[in-house]
């Protein structure tokens, strides 16, 4: 198994390193941490990152040397409402807080709308941030989702800000949506001038300054949920990922200096006619996105960074993103309006193999201009890294102690198993699902496995699937639900090719399903929630062949938090 493995990873970055000139892995900054939205460090500050988490409504700080969180948040902020689209959803330091000593945040109130609001750091702990907010904006909101939630600011000095078109589907808002209105902030791109005004001034620039007519706030308009954004810190350009609606993810650009732009929704998703308004138009010329992709690829896009670090000269200008519900991971470079080596990273970054992405948030950039990576399901913060640059680890020179054997009646080979999981929020209220991950080796000569058997035995409750076009196996049990996520995709229709190649299988457990060791008749939700050693023998029968392997972990989780099986 071990064997495999490595020969698998081997292949993958050399096809990586041959395509890039360097393969890329991720190294593990931070866990422990509560649905991270957002990382980012203020200017000069080389020694910590500062990481936003949605539901808490806190901003904590990473010590950079060692990896430590400290334990008293950087700010609380209360009162804010959570959940879904809600929460805390941006942070931005502003570009003199070494002298100054100002950030500002984006979140949602306790009546569910946008708040920008100024803190300032205290005057004896640079650890510690002055509770009282100076609010600069509030934007109501209509419905709960499409919040947006970016800021940040350019090289001019100005604070952007990102809101969603009011939330729902397809941007009933009005008689054009929220979008195409610009007497809404909606749905906008705003640019303000935090030093000056009472709260704010309108910057020279702004497209619509002066005009008494349209809010003079915006800078971009005709978007969906522009839920992260980044502003390239050597051009000041502006990166935009806007979520889409039912057929396209987007990708925009704003080049520096260039207000006024109409990316186009809700007559336009992407680069096509939003189906649901087949005749409608922008109500000014739209401007196309640099990069877009269906659902086939991903659900929702989270823009990236452009690279402009040290330790990695290679990737010098180029820009990653990615997508929240698929995990997949891209780059790519542009110039003078064309797109050129674009690259999926998925498997460099989040490769099949492991998998240490579940959900993808955000990205950020220290100080440095290095990159990250936040994981919201899992509470973990990634750095992007040459593979060159980690140390090689030393294999374990005898296998785990009190791991029971499989059967040996099998005549199975080795289980790939990279993790099991426990579910979103493995509590009282919903305990019934653990997710196992691994992959099962391919051949070259394997048929289309479509409509293909497969038999799944966890700890004893065996299931029989048939494989859909889908990738899902399908069963009647409902105890015992299978995935299959397939090494490539047709390059022309984007769908699964379940063919030749490993194949990454997911197992969705319910807890009814597993033996008595790993359940808990009691008032606990697992016995592994205590912390105590537990052994599953794990089999799947794939054409013919039994694969199996013993999993032994234990539950670091807490009651109404995710949590991962560790092995």
């Amino acid at each position: 198994m071990q064997l495999l493995r490595g020969t698998v990873t081997f292949l993958i970055a050399l096809s990586s390193a041959a395509l890039c000139g360097e393969s890329l892995t991720l190294q593990r900054v931070a866990s422990g941490l509560d649905t991270p939205i957002f990382v980012n460090a203020p200017s000069g500050d080389t020694a910590r990152l500062f990481v936003s988490e949605q539901n808490t409504g806190r901003i904590r700080i990473i010590n950079l040397k060692d990896g430590t969180v400290n334990a008293t948040p950087f700010l609380t902020i209360p009162n804010i409402t959570h959940g879904g689209e809600h929460g805390l959803l941006g942070m931005a330091f502003h570009p003199v807080y070494a002298s100054n000593g100002f950030f500002f945040v984006n979140y949602t109130d306790a009546a569910g709308d946008t708040v920008i609001a100024r803190y300032k750091v205290s005057a004896s702990d640079p650890n510690i941030a002055d509770p009282a907010p100076t609010v600069i904006l509030t934007v109501a909101q209509p419905q709960s989702n499409h919040n947006g939630g970016w800021l940040g600011f350019g090289r001019d000095g100005f604070l952007y800000i990102a809101l969603g078109d009011g939330g729902g589907s397809n941007d009933v808002h009005g008689t054009i949506g929220f979008g195409q209105d610009r007497t809404s902030l909606l749905g906008k791109i705003l640019r303000i001038d935090v030093d000056n005004g009472t709260p704010y001034a309108i910057p020279d620039g702004n497209p619509f300054k002066g005009d008494a007519a349209r809010k003079q706030e915006i800078w971009t308009f005709g978007l969906r949920n522009p839920w992260r954004c980044s502003i390239d810190r050597n051009t000041g350009d502006l990166w935009i990922g806007d979520v889409g609606q039912a057929d396209r993810e987007e990708v925009d650009f704003v080049p520096a200096g260039a207000g006024g732009l109409n990316f186009g929704w809700r007559p336009r998703e992407g680069g096509i006619q939003n189906p649901a308004y087949p005749s409608e138009t922008p109500v000014t010329p739209a401007t196309g996105p640099v990069r877009d992709y269906s659902h086939q690829f991903g659900v929702a896009v989270v823009s990236g960074y452009v690279y402009r670090g040290n330790a990695i000269p290679s990737l010098q200008g180029t820009y990653f993103y990615a997508d929240f519900g698929f995990t997949n991971i891209w780059s790519l470079r542009y110039s003078n309006g064309s797109v050129g080596e674009f690259t999926d990273r998925t498997q460099e970054l989040n490769p099949s193999d492991t998998r240490p992405l579940r959900t993808i948030s955000s990205f950020g950039e220290d100080a440095a201009g290095e990159l990250y990576v936040c994981d919201h399901n899992d509470g973990e913060i990634f750095k992007i890294v040459a593979r060159a640059a980690l140390p090689v680890p030393t294999p374990p020179t005898s296998p785990p102690t009190n791991t029971p054997p499989v059967d040996p009646g099998l005549n199975a080979q080795p289980l790939n198993v990279n993790a099991l999981k426990g579910a979103a929020r493995f509590d009282r209220a919903s305990r019934d699902t653990v997710t196992l991950t691994g992959v099962l080796p391919g051949q070259p000569e394997n048929p289309n496995l479509v409509g293909t058997e497969f038999v799944v035995d966890v700890g004893g409750a065996r299931t029989t699937f048939t494989l859909g076009a889908n990738g899902r196996g399908v069963s009647n049990t409902g105890s015992v639900r299978l995935k299959l996520r397939p090494a490539k995709r047709d390059a022309l229709t984007g769908k699964p090719v379940f063919a030749g190649g490993p194949l990454e299988f997911r197992v969705d457990i319910r807890k009814a399903s597993l033996n008595s060791e790993w359940r808990d008749e009691g008032a606990d939700p697992l016995r592994a929630a205590r912390g105590e050693p537990m052994s599953i023998v794990v089999v799947v029968n794939f054409l013919g062949v039994n694969y199996a392997t013993v999993v032994t972990a234990k539950y670091t989780g807490k009651p109404g938090k995710s949590g991962v099986f560790k092995q």
